[in-house]
């Protein structure tokens, strides 16, 4: 659980960084932060 955040926040670390995000990363992006509020809701 939580190497998948620490993946998930490296992968939003990675994006910022960025100067602008395509449609895929946008809807990759789209999918991680729906997963991890899943798995936060799911175990808390």
């Amino acid at each position: 659980m939580s190497v998948k955040l620490y993946r998930f926040e490296r992968k939003i670390m990675q994006h910022d960084n960025e100067d602008r995000l395509n449609p895929t990363q946008i809807f990759e992006l789209t999918i991680h932060l729906a997963i991890t509020f899943f798995y936060l809701f799911l175990f808390n």
